[in-house]
């Protein structure tokens, strides 16, 4: 018996089997644990995916407008639905009930920093014109565990979570270099809400530059540009190619030695004075299809070297600029937009055909770039310029013909000294329509608020937004220059939808 037990306890067959048996539990384990690792990862993969998308379709809408928020709520809230309706089966479907969705003014600058109750305590706004990021957040989702080591043998589920943060950006390329000081800074209503309610069409509003560090309400200035010297900059404004885009997050200014360059901007008036002499048939500084400018002697060299207003206003007249209502502090002016009387001297100087029998017959120009509700009385400097274009008035009848394809009137009605809307310098190809080369960008930006010393980088906080403004007359002046002009369109959901094709408007996370 002693043998036979030594025996079978040298005996080694059947032990890999016995060895599998033992460890059979332990590698089931594992495997479920694995399982339950994956099937974790996929269920936080797909909640983190769902707050992604939520966070970035709400943010798309916080452009600043008063009803941002709602419109962002709507977003969330359509998305939730179609990812319900239309899925396959895949992935995680959540709804409104499992998602806390919160706007904030802003975030803790460090990503280790959570956005605990506190920090949401403090920096919630329900106030769309506030509200610069959304965070969502899902709901705790319970999973069953298939092993239940990793959460306590006395508890089988693991609890999944997740949040996204994201924010809106409007960025612009191709555009001209230019900032405005905003005229109403600190004050309400703001100038987005003024443009929004009517309040600024058909009003002229001149701002003014000298190149002062000391920038303000009603002045204007340049953004940096890419690429070295003054005539980059005169290239840039001349032909809305600065080699850089601007953001609401990165605006650059440039220094104010290079002020004589904004004369590039009369390139678009048929203007070519200066270093732009050479440019009188590069299409890149084309004049604008509506050139009418008020200039002494148009047809003259001297016109097209420099811009001279007539002042003989019974021999030509440029767009009125109305009665001064407001100044600004940085010498700017307001103009009032009752200025009827002045645009029937404008039209009977400049479409003389229109005066049967010595009455003033302004036509009803549509009032097509108004914003607020109802109808002005009188329309605006950009309307009338638009109608202009339209419109090829015969001399002797003043009968509407067919507007020309390129310029307008070239063959219509002239004010007394010869003066007409085509131009009479550039000799290059004509304009094809791709951009109103009379309608300007500019970022609106806080000069009070932000140091403009220099060549300096404007803070988020102290940007308004980007407008588009159309330039009733040629920049005027020495030392001091002056830019006039009415704005035509605001960025964000609100404006009239012109600056699309100038903007790059997105949203992306930043948590």
């Amino acid at each position: 018996m002693k043998r036979i037990a030594l025996s079978f306890a040298a005996e080694a067959r059947g032990y890999v089997a016995a060895l599998s048996l033992i460890a059979m539990p332990l590698l089931l384990g594992f495997s479920l644990l694995v399982i339950d690792m994956g099937r974790g990862n996929n269920l936080h993969t797909d909640l983190q995916n769902a707050v992604d998308a939520l966070a970035l379709a709400g943010a798309r809408e916080l452009d600043g407008g008063e009803e941002s928020i709602s419109r962002a709520d709507t977003a969330i809230a359509d998305l939730l639905n179609n990812q319900a309706r239309f899925s396959d089966g895949g992935g995680v479907i959540i709804d409104e009930t499992e998602v806390t969705v919160v706007y904030l003014r802003a975030i803790p600058a460090s990503d280790d920093d959570p956005i605990d109750a506190d920090w949401i305590a403090a920096n919630q706004t329900t106030d769309g014109t506030e509200a610069e990021y959304v965070l969502v957040r899902s709901n705790p989702r319970q999973m069953t565990s298939l092993f239940p080591l990793p959460v306590g043998l006395t508890n089988d589920t693991i609890t999944m979570q997740a949040e996204a943060v994201a924010t809106y950006d409007a960025a612009a390329c191709e555009v001209t270099p230019l900032f405005i000081c905003n005229p109403w800074e600190d004050e309400v209503p703001t100038l987005r809400e003024r443009f929004v309610e009517g309040d600024l069409y058909a009003r002229q509003i001149t701002m003014t530059g000298d190149g002062s560090t000391s920038a303000g309400p009603g002045n204007f200035g340049f953004l940096r540009v890419g690429g070295q010297g003054a005539s980059v900059l005169g290239e840039a404004l001349a032909t809305n190619q600065p080699n850089a885009c601007y953001s609401t997050d990165n605006i650059q200014t440039e220094p104010g030695g290079n002020w004589g360059q904004v004369d590039g901007l009369n390139t678009r008036f048929d203007v070519y004075q200066g270093n732009f002499g050479t440019k009188k048939n590069d299409y890149n500084y084309r004049p604008a299809k509506n050139i009418r400018k008020g200039a002494r002697n148009p047809d003259s060299n001297q016109a097209c070297n420099g811009y001279t207003a007539e002042t003989d206003l019974e021999k030509a007249r440029a767009l009125p600029d109305g009665n001064p209502e407001l100044e600004f502090q940085g010498n700017g002016t307001l103009y009032s937009a009752d200025w009827f009387p002045e645009l029937q001297d404008y039209w009977r100087i400049n479409h003389p055909a229109h005066v049967p029998s010595g009455t003033v017959q302004v036509p009803d120009i549509p009032k097509t770039s108004y914003p607020g509700e109802g109808t002005p009385s009188t329309p605006s400097r950009y309307d009338i310029y638009n109608y202009e274009i339209e419109q090829t008035l015969d001399e002797v009848s003043g009968e509407n013909l067919l507007g020309h394809p390129n310029y307008a009137n070239p063959t219509g009605h002239r004010a007394p000294n010869g003066e007409r809307g085509s131009p009479q310098c550039y000799t290059g190809t004509p304009d094809n329509g791709e951009l109103d080369r009379r309608v300007i960008f500019a970022a609106v930006v806080n000069c009070g608020a932000a140091d403009l010393s220099g060549q300096s980088t404007i803070a988020p906080a102290h940007i308004e937004g980007f407008l588009t403004m159309f330039l009733t007359k040629p920049v005027t002046g020495g030392s001091v220059k002056k830019l006039s002009m009415e704005v035509v369109d605001f960025s964000g959901y609100d404006g009239n939808n012109t600056l699309d094709l100038s903007l790059r408007e997105e949203s992306f996370l930043v948590r």
